[in-house]
């Protein structure tokens, strides 16, 4: 390159010399707008590059500023999300409270007109076994309860005291494996001994294959026992099928809730005949 220079030494300045005069006669020469014609090539080289230059930098500050926007609504979505839960979480607590209130309202108004003498209780604890269903309420003997003391809420039967203490009872429910109840159907008036099977559902026994009993009828205490009064609802009959040759397996829901249940009613008996007695042996 060297020699090359050395070699066209005149060449080269000549051509620098015509460059130069090109260059100030460009910027003496005047368009019709008075704009040199040495700026008008200079802005036809540059405005190109200025112009995607101004086009990077506003796509890369969109992509930002969309960005921070995507970032605070993010922000946002999460935050209502999270008061939305709040809001859910807090209107079930509300349904559940108005519920427990409508729940003490409707024992308080089944306490007033119940024409047994009775004492309202709280239950405290639930049994261990899965079959053998029983509770713990915060009532006992010196409230004035006693053993057999039939139990009851604003839905229907609940069970029976079979332990008493100063301050507390413990309470057979109507599903207990040991539980026998003395029954009626609310549409039939067709009497049977109603078992509990330890779990959520009861059967009706000794029910002849003749008699009609009917899928939703109602099953309340018919009083025949001695140890339940009549006319406490039971349950509702939900299958019927013929069991034997001789008599029908009948199917009945509690219509108490024992999963939910914390408030009850102990109808208490002045006393515990003898006949009574040999009819509860089997909870001795």
């Amino acid at each position: 390159m060297k020699n090359l220079y050395k070699k066209h030494k005149l060449l080269f300045h000549l051509i620098a010399v015509l460059l130069l005069q090109i260059i100030l006669l460009s910027l003496q020469i005047q368009t019709s707008k008075n704009i040199s014609i040495f700026s008008t090539a200079v802005s036809t080289v540059v405005t190109p590059i200025q112009s995607g230059s101004d086009f990077t930098f506003r796509k890369i500050a969109d992509t930002w500023n969309n960005y921070v926007t995507f970032r605070n609504y993010k922000d946002m979505y999460w935050k209502a999300k999270k008061r939305i839960y709040e809001l859910e979480k807090q209107m079930v607590l509300n349904d559940r409270l108005t519920k427990r209130i409508e729940e003490l309202e409707a024992l308080l108004k089944f306490h007033k007109t119940y024409n047994f003498k009775n004492e309202p209780a709280i239950l405290t604890g639930v049994g261990p076994s899965s079959q053998f269903k029983t509770i713990y309420v915060n009532k006992g003997s010196s409230s004035g309860i006693k053993r057999f003391s039939p139990v009851i809420n604003n839905l229907g039967l609940v069970g029976i005291v079979i332990l008493t203490t100063p301050i507390t009872s413990q309470v057979q429910l109507a599903t207990d494996a040991n539980s026998s109840i003395s029954v009626v159907t609310g549409l039939g008036h067709v009497r049977g001994v109603l078992k509990g099977s330890g779990n959520d559902l009861m059967k009706i026994e000794f029910v002849d294959k003749l008699e009609h009993v009917r899928v939703g009828e109602k099953v309340y205490t018919s009083g025949m026992d001695h140890i339940y009064p009549p006319d406490i609802l039971v349950g509702t009959v939900v299958n019927v099928s013929l069991d034997d040759e001789l008599f029908l397996s009948i199917t009945v829901k509690p219509t108490v809730d024992f999963a939910h249940l914390d408030s009850v009613l102990i109808l208490i008996r002045e006393s515990v005949v003898p006949e009574d007695l040999k009819l509860l042996e089997g909870l001795e």
